[in-house]
C-alpha cells in the first residue's frame, strides 16, 4: 500500500523538509517551519498564529532526551523509544498540526503506549470524494491522491487526503469533526 510505504519514509527515512500548515473552521492556525528527522535526531521548528496568538515553537529530540521551547512552557524529557514512529505515522494518519498545537501547549508530542497504528487507524475510502479543503499549496500535484478516515483512540472524526509522490508526502487535506463544527487542515510539504 501507498501509504504505509510513504509513513515508512517518515518513520525510517531521512526527513528534511519544510512545511505550511493552514487551519481554518472550527479553529485557526497558521505555521511555517521546518521538519528534520535524521537518526537519532528529530527537529521541529515553526512559527505562526494559533488561534489568535503569535507563536514560536520548536521540539529537539537526540536520541536519549527530547525538549521543546516556546510554547505555554518548556519541556527537558527522556525520550520514549517509539517517538521516531509516533511521529512518522501521526503526520501521515492525522496531521502535523496534532503535534504542533502539543508544542505550543508545552507538551511533548503524542507518544501512544503500544503500537500506534492501533490507536491512529486508518480506513482507506476507496472512491470517496478527495477532501479539497482550500485550494493546493502546491500547483504539480500528482494526480492520484489517497483518501482516507482515521479513527484517533476509536473516533473516527478525521477525513483526509494525501497526495505522494514516490512515496514523499507533498501534501495533506483534511476535515475534522468537532462537537462545535469542522476544523479543515491543508499541509503542505517541500523538500529542503
Amino acid at each position: 500500500m501507498r501509504i504505509a510505504a510513504a509513513e515508512d519514509v517518515l518513520v525510517g527515512g531521512q526527513v528534511r523538509t519544510r512545511f505550511r500548515v493552514d487551519a481554518g473552521g472550527a479553529f485557526e492556525a497558521h505555521f511555517v517551519g521546518v521538519l528534520v528527522m535524521e537518526e537519532p535526531r528529530v527537529r521541529i521548528e515553526a512559527t505562526g498564529v494559533f488561534g489568535d496568538k503569535p507563536v514560536e515553537v520548536s521540539f529537539e529530540a537526540d536520541g536519549s532526551t527530547m525538549k521543546g521551547t516556546g510554547g505555554a512552557q518548556a519541556f527537558e524529557l527522556s525520550q520514549p523509544p517509539a517517538l521516531r514512529e509516533a511521529l512518522g505515522v501521526g503526520i501521515m494518519r492525522m496531521g502535523l498540526l496534532h503535534t504542533l498545537a502539543m508544542l505550543v501547549a508545552g507538551r511533548p508530542p503524542d507518544v501512544p503506549e503500544g503500537d500506534v497504528r492501533e490507536w491512529l487507524v486508518l480506513t482507506p475510502q476507496p472512491g470517496a470524494p478527495t477532501v479539497a479543503v482550500a485550494e493546493p499549496h502546491h500547483a504539480d500535484l500528482p494526480p492520484d491522491p489517497i483518501t482516507f478516515r482515521t479513527a484517533v483512540a476509536g473516533d473516527d472524526s478525521v477525513l483526509a487526503t494525501v497526495w505522494l509522490e514516490e512515496a514523499i508526502l507533498r501534501e495533506r487535506q483534511q476535515e475534522t469533526r468537532f462537537d462545535d463544527g469542522v476544523m479543515t487542515v491543508i499541509e503542505s510539504f517541500e523538500s529542503l
